[in-house]
């Protein structure tokens, strides 16, 4: 892989490329396989498949559904496979996940023709740092769009050389796989402070050796000396403002908004939206401190009550 000053750029309609690679539309080396649409009498709660709906894609649902209906294997996804959400939050780019998935989603499959030209890991990485620019014109701030499949026949993707292609896709896994070595590291971490947290005050087995005295709230003992309060006697909790509802507010975003959608297994919030003075104002927000505690009230029951730590003012 040459660096950039030892590489040769020629102009083209999005700007200089490397001049060995081309630019071609999308449609000519791939098929985007639309998903299904099954009925209310195909889920089952031990069915057959898993079915990938949009929420799966971005993280957004955690809940699983299973269906029993019977598909063509264009239909179903195995981990490798690309998926694509076209539907609901826009843009996203997984692999991963296995079932049939839904018709928001779009799986990528190579055309026959042109597997000698286009590495599939290669593909998957063009896809995820781009696909989202080329349907909203380079805006962060838009997840959503009408009819946003209407753009899949104005996609392009740019070809290196196969050899180039392959090299951009493995150092780009590898970084992917530290990456996930990281969050188990942290889900590791998180696991294990949790265990230290129920160990001390729950069930405070390093004061064991001290006096306890029974206490009426908890309705167990505790270490004598100890109070018990309720959260509210000894921290300020306020609630979060509303999500602007119109897109108008996320142009030229500079203020961190957390969503419910942002909040992690872990420790710290990953990600936010960014809005505007005028959303700021328009809705009367309040920035809050990095460092500041954030937690879950309302939502889905599978991910409420997650508690995290803004490691940015948002």
């Amino acid at each position: 892989m040459k660096f950039r000053w030892e590489t040769e750029f020629k102009e083209t309609e999005i700007g200089e490329i490397p001049k060995d690679w081309e630019i071609k539309k999308a449609t000519e080396y791939v098929d985007f396989i639309r998903g299904i649409e099954p009925g209310s009498k195909s889920y089952k709660n031990f069915g057959k498949y898993r079915f990938i709906r949009v929420g799966n894609l971005s993280g957004e649902r955690e809940d699983e559904v299973f269906i029993d209906i019977e598909v063509n294997n264009e239909k179903i996804a195995n981990k490798n496979d690309i998926l694509i959400s076209f539907d609901g939050t826009v843009g996203i780019v997984r692999k991963g996940l296995e079932g049939i998935f839904s018709s928001g989603i779009r799986k990528i499959k190579i055309k026959q023709e042109k597997m000698q030209e286009l590495n599939y890991e290669f593909l998957y990485w063009f896809f995820k740092s781009t696909l989202k620019y080329q349907i909203f014109g380079f805006s962060d701030e838009k997840t959503t769009l009408a009819h946003a499949s209407d753009s899949i026949p104005y996609l392009k993707i740019f070809l290196p050389p196969l050899s180039e292609q392959s090299r951009i896709a493995t150092v780009l896994s590898y970084f992917d796989d530290l990456i996930e070595v990281k969050k188990r590291q942290n889900e590791i971490l998180e696991k294990t402070a949790m265990a230290i947290f129920k160990s001390w005050f729950i069930d405070f087995e390093p004061f064991r050796d001290g006096e306890f005295v029974y206490s009426e709230e908890l309705g167990k003992e505790i270490p004598k000396g100890w109070e018990v309060k309720k959260l509210g006697e000894v921290v300020k909790i306020e609630s979060g403002g509303s999500a602007p509802q119109k897109e108008e507010y996320f142009i030229g975003g500079k203020n961190p908004f957390v969503r419910v959608k942002h909040l992690t297994n872990y420790p710290c919030v990953e990600e936010a939206d960014f809005i505007n003075d005028e959303a700021v104002k328009q809705y009367n927000l309040k920035l809050y401190n990095e460092g500041s505690i954030i937690f879950q009230r309302s939502g889905e029951s599978l991910s409420f009550g997650r508690v995290n730590i803004l490691p940015f003012n948002a």
